[in-house]
């Protein structure tokens, strides 16, 4: 190696991976950043309880990417992640352990191997100093957090917005022999939340096991195990206009009191959402999955064919007849109208979009009573 400069670039810092000159900073900028890492610091030792002796930090951060992916962690991959010696690190995990904020959950039955869990109490911390830490980027960056535009890149939602913390991990395994067993609707939706199964399994401690059914069978299926002594299933989907129909019969139970054991909070679903899955004033069912219908129309095909963008049922009927040519495979109209639930939902979505339900409903203060139906009510 030669103690002489390299000659072939000019002098001053570099990208140590483009070996690109790095562009300077500004007085201003370095005192920024200086004045940020400073508040980083004291905002990471005031939001996080950390013992600065294990390298708690890096065990923590391995912990908490892990929960949020739904990976396992050991106490043997956290020592590995902390880059501390094994003894060392196995003292950081039981002193994080005491202080409450990992959960040790068995794995077996005999208790020898344990998974390990962030507590409710360490995703609430994280949060709060996520909070924190994003307060403090937007000087950094120039941007007032005070303004709208702050608010929305670095404070997250609106204050009247409610977001749920992500699911802290069950402090004892849910016993349930041969797994928690469900009845899903075979849709996209469904079948994209059956990806989230894995983290599923690591809050609950055991295995799911989802039987999917079109939308049609899966009221079949639900009536068909309505009959069984016992019931083949833990958690079932069920469409909303099934609620009535099933609630009545005693098919499915009621949730009140497990929604007030567990003070469950239902903030951050859409009311009419909720409502939906009430009925005769009692809770039968989470919201998972509410399907709007819309209506959209191709902007450069109606001018093409030098046509107004229809405002009326009328107006569309006229336009789609003009635009509709099977010979060249193109249709004037797309819609839902397969036989059975599919026509069903959309004939049901049109009926409410000029004010009408699909039965005779009583009508209420905030629309239709849906909940109390009888007699000449349940009359299409």
């Amino acid at each position: 190696m030669s103690d002489l400069p390299d000659e072939s670039h000019p002098e001053g810092p570099y990208d140590s991976l483009s070996q690109t000159p790095r562009p300077k900073l500004s007085d201003t900028e370095l005192s920024r950043f200086i004045d940020f890492i400073e508040k980083f610091e004291e905002e990471t030792e005031h939001s996080l309880s950390l013992n600065q002796g294990y390298r708690e930090l890096r065990m923590m951060l391995h912990l908490m990417r892990n929960h949020l992916a739904g990976r396992l962690t050991t106490p043997t991959s956290l020592a590995d992640a902390s880059g501390l010696s094994y003894g060392t690190a196995k003292r950081g995990i039981e002193s994080i352990i005491k202080r409450g904020l990992i959960l040790s959950r068995p794995r077996t039955r005999s208790g020898k191997t344990v998974s390990l869990h962030p507590s409710p109490m360490m995703i609430e911390e994280w949060e709060a100093y996520a909070h924190r830490i994003k307060g403090l980027l937007g000087p950094l960056f120039g941007v007032d957090p005070a303004s709208e535009s702050g608010r929305r890149i670095f404070l997250g939602a609106a204050e009247t917005d409610r977001v749920i913390s992500p699911p802290a991990v069950l402090s004892a395994r849910l016993e349930l022999k041969g797994g928690l067993r469900g009845l899903i609707h075979a849709d996209p939706t469904f079948m994209a939340m059956h990806n989230l199964k894995q983290q599923l399994e690591s809050i609950f401690g055991l295995e799911i096991h989802n039987s999917a059914r079109s939308i049609d069978d899966l009221l079949e299926a639900i009536l068909t195990n309505a009959g069984r002594a016992k019931s083949r299933y833990d958690l079932v989907a069920c469409d909303l206009p099934w609620f009535g129909e099933l609630a009545s019969k005693g098919i499915l139970t009621p949730l009140d009191r497990f929604i007030r054991r567990d003070a469950y909070d239902l903030s951050d679903f859409h009311p009419v959402a909720v409502q939906s899955t009430r009925y005769a004033g009692e809770q039968y069912g989470i919201p998972l999955q509410t399907t709007p219908e819309l209506l959209c129309y191709r902007t450069d095909i109606l001018e093409e064919a030098q046509l107004e963008p229809p405002t009326t049922t009328e107006e569309l009927i006229k336009v789609a007849r003009r635009l509709h040519d099977p010979a060249r495979g193109r249709y004037g109209i797309a819609w839902n109208a397969a036989r059975g639930t599919p026509l069903g939902h959309t004939f049901s979505f049109l009926m409410a979009k000029f004010g009408q339900p699909i039965i005779n409903l009583r009508r209420c203060e905030e629309g239709y009573d849906f909940q109390q139906a009888s007699g000449e009510e349940l009359r299409p």
